[in-house]
């Protein structure tokens, strides 16, 4: 691995640490859910990134998958919370 693809991927480990340190500090829960769907994000691009790094595209397929389907899960519950009990 060169020096160029450790920063790249030290930086996104970075971002994901934030997201985890943004979602800890998160009261209210639309707030936390609006953090663990960023966190989501930045870690489904780091396993594709990691994946053209190492030339593995199977770990590519997950991290895409991972990105398309847990966005929408999220979305669902967010709509699930927001409607008023009758």
């Amino acid at each position: 691995m060169s020096v160029v693809e450790a920063l790249v991927i030290d930086a996104m480990v970075l971002a994901v640490a934030l997201s985890l340190l943004a979602l800890a500090r998160r009261v209210d829960f639309p707030s936390r859910l609006c953090a663990l769907a960023s966190l989501t994000v930045k870690t489904s691009i780091l396993l594709m990134v990691v994946a053209v790094f190492r030339d593995d595209w199977m770990l590519g397929v997950v991290g895409a998958v991972g990105l398309i389907c847990g966005d929408g899960g999220l979305v669902l519950l967010a709509e699930l919370l927001r409607r008023e009990p009758r």
